[in-house]
């Protein structure tokens, strides 16, 4: 806003010129608080609030919003799988909002520039039998939370194909999308989860120290979710080679499940939803390894 405008806006608020901060469209959210910085609206702020802080420190911001804005950089594609993105024909993209900034700031950390592809659930169906059609050119997958019946079929479908394509995969809220091997059980906010020693899961967050406990191995994750595997099917599955790499502290509940490391890239699935603790200087350490494994593939 110039400074023209800024008097008249004042002028109509019953404020001063230097008291209308300009907020413009900018081609990141990211880079908005570098913006109000330059203003210095946190300083009018706190004296409006006859509050005081330490010095200003934005470097570490900085350079990740010059990361977000490069043009360089690798490109990786991934598939999300959106059961619940359509309305009519619309895509409602912030269902999954959080999950989408989860993903952008692991492309970030690893210097890749993220390609973000919708495959509807209904589409997973249709296909079903001819699921090369529908992931081409498709890098890595995420499967996100589901919520009731709808497209779980397609989702617990493409499971078999990301195991025999070796297509790095993010499964989320894995308890949701199998319901016929769960019982109900309601879990909101953070629980804490023990991690199997040597498992992938347990490189990963040793590797980013983000343990609670590192020498329990114990981690915390949020948690948005109906239902729990039943453990009359915990046995098959480990048979059938899948690793139970987290459980509750109690070991009755199965926190995160995946599959060797001599088998596929990378293939982890967890009951919480990691994207909660997600941040632009602190991307959660499964969604980097998941675009690094994902860059490699």
């Amino acid at each position: 806003i110039d400074k023209k405008r800024k008097e008249k806006v004042a002028y109509f608020c019953n404020m001063t010129a230097d008291e209308v901060i300009s907020n413009p469209d900018l081609p990141s959210i990211y880079q908005l608080p570098l913006e109000l910085a330059a203003q210095d609206f946190d300083k009018k702020a706190l004296e409006k609030l006859e509050l005081s802080a330490g010095r200003r420190d934005l470097g570490e911001w900085k350079k990740m919003v010059e990361e977000v804005l490069r043009s360089e950089g690798k490109k990786v594609v991934i598939g999300v799988i959106a059961g619940h993105i359509k309305s009519g024909d619309f895509e409602l993209q912030d269902s999954y909002a959080s999950l989408l900034e989860a993903l952008k700031h692991a492309a970030y950390f690893n210097k890749a520039k993220l390609d973000i592809r919708f495959i509807t659930t209904e589409d997973l169906e249709e296909n079903i039998n001819n699921l090369d059609k529908v992931f081409v050119g498709i890098e890595g997958i995420v499967v996100p939370t589901g919520w009731g019946a709808h497209g779980v079929g397609g989702k617990v479908g493409v499971t078999h194909w990301i195991r025999e394509n070796k297509t790095p995969c993010l499964a989320i809220g894995w308890a949701q999308n199998v319901m016929d091997l769960t019982k109900t059980k309601v879990r909101r906010g953070g629980y804490d989860c023990v991690l199997q020693k040597g498992s992938r899961v347990a490189k990963i967050y040793m590797k980013h120290d983000a343990f609670k406990d590192k020498d329990k191995l114990l981690i915390t994750e949020r948690h948005r979710q109906n239902h729990e595997l039943d453990n009359i099917y915990r046995k098959s599955l480990e048979e059938a080679g899948l690793v139970v790499s987290g459980t509750s502290p109690n070991g009755e509940l199965v926190e995160m499940i995946e599959l060797p490391e001599n088998e596929h890239p990378f293939f982890v699935a967890m009951a919480a939803c990691p994207q909660y603790k997600s941040a632009p200087l602190k991307p959660h350490p499964l969604f980097v390894e998941f675009i690094k494994a994902t860059l490699k593939a």
